[in-house]
């Protein structure tokens, strides 16, 4: 047996040991020898074990100890053994530093079971001189958002769900461009720019930030969970199947120097490293190949989303979120079928439009709350779906809205039948300018000298100049089209009646995940 084979099954048993005697948590799976194996360990260069036992790190040949609060889900001690995997992957490093230490672990998702029992995945830092600039905010930070993922792969901390939903409708309200005027928009995909922009705020400007964003300790988690899921769950590889893809990317001025504090959650939760511009010599041909990188990502959906004028040779950072969504409806409209019908706008009185219809078995529901039926439009070969809000006829569109939480949205009770099902056709695309909806949300230091960045840089430099935000959506017979991008530019300073379901007057609709409960997107029609 060579010898780094050796040293793993010894070190291995006496982790194994340890859970037993210094644990002692009976919901603890026993380790031994052949833990390899049993995690399909097969290529790395070197294993690292970690005791998750307490709260600073201290550096012991190859062990390195931190501190996990909730380890597994009815163990009434917050200790565990971890195990796992090598190299010198990117990891977060969300722990104080000792200048002797020189690979630093973290806790991150589920990554597989082992005898029943879940087995956390330990990222590995290579070597990094950077962390020696690290705060204790970012340091403190880090180590909250390493201890809530203990969680199974896939699946969703329900209190991020929660404060994300309630953030989207309380936006979407602010936002909105009236009862009398379309809109759509996905606040996921504002909330996504809003988090990775929060890994630099500090003081005041942060707490305005997680008053709407909610739990910071959750954001991060919740933001890489729902990218890495969708993109990996629904990336067009499979015949009918939806797409969905979560991208972002951070442009930054090539003379501007960013601390490693905040590079670090850009790439391990948002997916994107800084890619350095030319702000200050060619300002508005940055702003073009941003532009031309959204349109590629979004299928050509979402063009021109940064104005003329808005990046200029002051611009540092432009922090970009882009979403694309394309799903067939599990129930295609026949096509045949579609006829004219007549809508009734808000303003400005009836209109003929094409109408789809279609007799089929579909789910709805009431809330005593609410005044106004909802419909479920499933998207084949996935848990993906929109909801469509018919305000009752003695109700009107903006009454409906204003009713609608996201408790109640989470908590419809829908009951399938045959319905007579009428909806029309309709494409829009709408473009936001945010600051004004977000100052109103309570975050108006980013857009004055109050703002504080300083975690970007170490300087207390930046403010925020703008905030834009383009959505669209196509529906059609055979399924939905929809993309939506955020910027956030960064400078210096039969024998029975059928159910009818017929939308002919403004409705509200949401494109959601029914498995997470996370709305993609939000919109309402209010004429045609």
């Amino acid at each position: 047996m060579s010898t780094w084979r050796w040293f793993l099954v010894v070190m291995v048993g006496w982790v194994g040991l340890l859970s037993r005697v210094v644990v002692g948590c009976d919901c603890l799976p026993s380790f031994t020898g052949d833990i390899a194996q049993g995690l399909n360990i097969s290529t790395f260069s070197d294993v690292f074990l970690v005791v998750v036992r307490k709260q600073k790190v201290t550096q012991d040949n190859r062990f390195y100890v931190v501190k996990v609060r909730k380890v597994f889900r009815g163990c009434v001690q917050p200790r565990a053994i971890v195990a796992l995997r090598t190299g010198l992957d990117q990891g977060a490093c969300g722990v104080d530093l000792w200048s002797s230490v020189r690979y630093l672990v973290f806790v991150a998702n589920v990554s597989t079971t082992f005898r029943r029992f879940p087995v956390f995945e330990i990222g590995l830092c290579s070597p990094l001189k950077e962390w020696t600039t690290v705060d204790a905010t970012d340091r403190q930070r880090l180590l909250d958002e390493a201890q809530l993922q203990v969680c199974p792969p896939l699946l969703i901390n329900s209190y991020w769900v929660q404060q994300e939903e309630r953030f989207g409708l309380a936006l979407f309200r602010a936002m909105s461009n009236g009862p009398n005027e379309n809109d759509v928009t996905s606040t996921l995909n504002i909330g996504m720019a809003l988090g990775l922009l929060s890994n630099g705020a500090r003081e005041n400007t942060a707490a305005q930030l997680f008053q709407s964003l909610g739990d910071q300790a959750l954001v991060n988690p919740g933001y890489k969970t729902v990218r890495e899921l969708w993109n990996m769950k629904w990336d067009g590889t499979i015949v009918g199947s939806p797409i969905l893809r979560l991208v972002n990317k951070i442009y930054v001025e090539q003379t501007y120097s960013l601390r490693f504090g905040f590079q670090y959650p850009a790439v391990s939760y948002y997916g994107t490293s800084a890619s350095p511009s030319d702000f200050r010599e060619n300002p508005d041909g940055e702003r073009l190949s941003i532009n031309q990188w959204v349109e590629e990502v979004t299928e050509n959906k979402i063009k021109d989303l940064l104005p003329r004028g808005s990046v200029t040779r002051d611009t540092r950072l432009v922090l970009v979120s882009a979403l694309y969504f394309k799903g067939l409806w599990e129930l295609p409209f026949d096509k045949a079928k579609t006829i004219d019908g007549v809508f009734n706008n808000a303003v400005g009185g009836p209109k003929t439009v094409r109408m789809m219809r279609n007799e089929k078995f579909y789910d709805r529901a009431r809330d005593a709350h609410v005044s106004a039926e909802f419909l479920k439009l499933k998207y084949a070969n996935s848990s993906l779906e929109m909801i469509v809000g018919l305000p009752d006829e003695s109700s009107n569109l903006d009454e409906v809205e204003n009713q609608l939480t996201a408790d109640i949205l989470a908590s419809l009770s829908f009951s399938g039948s045959v319905v007579d099902v009428s909806l029309p056709q309709f494409t829009e695309e709408v473009s936001y300018d945010l600051v004004g909806p977000l100052m109103s949300l309570g975050m108006t230091d980013l857009f004055d000298s109050a703002c504080d960045l300083s975690g970007i840089s170490g300087n207390r430099d930046l403010v925020v100049s703008t905030v834009v935000h383009k959505a669209f959506i196509e529906v059609r017979e055979g399924g939905t089209e929809a993309a939506a991008a955020t910027a956030i530019v960064i400078g210096v300073t039969a024998i029975f009646d059928v159910p009818k379901f017929t939308v002919d007057r403004p409705f509200i609709y949401i494109i959601r995940d029914s498995m997470t409960g996370i709305s993609i997107f939000t919109g309402h029609v209010a004429r045609l």
